[in-house]
């Protein structure tokens, strides 16, 4: 991370990534001090994409998903799983998971 941080703080998402064509959900912990709540809500207000939605976890700070993990699933399987179940194919297969097979016969 000593070495990746001078980069990362020259990241300009404002300016590198204005759009997305895909839905977006952001998970932002209340007490990041990484990615403070005031930059994520702005970002988040500028950001154009067909579907959107910032969850706020009041108990968290950068990793809700660890920190909050009951609310972070329940995120993810009320609201982002239904879109990626909705997802056109092509969109899934691009993003899909391969796992490698674990049948040791072949």
């Amino acid at each position: 991370m000593k070495l990746l941080w001078p980069q990362l703080l020259k990241v300009d998402l404002f300016e590198s990534v204005p759009e997305l064509k895909i839905p977006v959900f952001l998970a932002e912990g209340r007490f990041d001090h990484e990615v403070p709540s005031e930059i994520a809500a702005r970002y988040f207000a500028a950001l154009r994409a067909p579907a959107k939605e910032l969850r706020w976890f009041e108990r968290s700070a950068h990793m809700p998903q660890a920190e909050e993990p009951e609310l972070f699933n329940r995120m993810m399987l009320e609201k982002v799983l239904p879109i990626a179940i909705d997802a056109p194919s092509a969109t899934l297969a691009r993003s899909r998971i391969v796992r490698p097979s674990r049948d040791k016969t072949t």
